[in-house]
């Protein structure tokens, strides 16, 4: 079993533990709409919780965003340091088919279009040129619920497919295309 499943649990357990009393107390968000909002996302990862942001503008029912993702891993082995770091840029939809509002779950259906720059820093110049030449591009699809806990404050979850096409491209093409479930649980922020 992987590490990533018993770390978003317990990061869920937690956003859930602190948000679910707070939301039947809660007016609607959008209810003075458009509003800009910040979002912070958690989804499941084969190296652990993967962390973004979004940053974007609602209207009563549209919202659009902007994505912005680091992420940083390090290793050292037998005497070897080596460290990974990733950043994510994208841009993403959705449309409410209702608004948020007290103890009232709002659906969704978001589409979001991302891509990773990766860099390296190993004590091999092969690997660190490897790391850099690699792409990954990504599209996700599904849909969502967001729960007001205050009025300017929700949570969400979100299920959908994720299709990825890793290239590589020097003097050899390789290409890694590959769709999978994704899910992840938002805080977002109106303002």
């Amino acid at each position: 079993m992987h590490r990533s499943i018993p770390q978003f649990a317990r990061v869920s357990g937690l956003v859930l533990t602190l948000t679910v009393p707070a939301a039947a107390l809660a007016e609607g968000p959008l209810d003075d709409a458009p509003a800009f909002s910040i979002s912070a996302v958690a989804r499941p990862a084969d190296t652990g919780t993967d962390f973004s942001n979004r940053i974007g503008m609602t209207t009563e029912r549209f919202g659009a965003w902007g994505v912005l993702g680091f992420d940083r891993t390090g290793r050292h082995v037998d005497g070897n340091n080596s460290t990974t770091q990733a950043i994510q840029l994208g841009v993403g939809g959705r449309y409410l088919l209702a608004t948020p509002a007290k103890a009232t779950a709002a659906p969704y259906v978001y589409g979001q279009t991302t891509t990773n720059r990766n860099t390296s820093d190993t004590d091999r110049d092969a690997m660190d040129d490897l790391a850099s030449d690699i792409n990954r591009y990504s599209l996700f699809a599904g849909f969502g619920g967001e729960v007001a806990i205050t009025g300017a404050l929700t949570v969400a979850a979100e299920i959908g497919i994720q299709h990825d096409v890793v290239d590589y491209d020097k003097e050899v093409r390789l290409m890694s295309i590959h769709t999978h479930l994704d899910t992840g649980l938002l805080l977002n922020v109106y303002f």
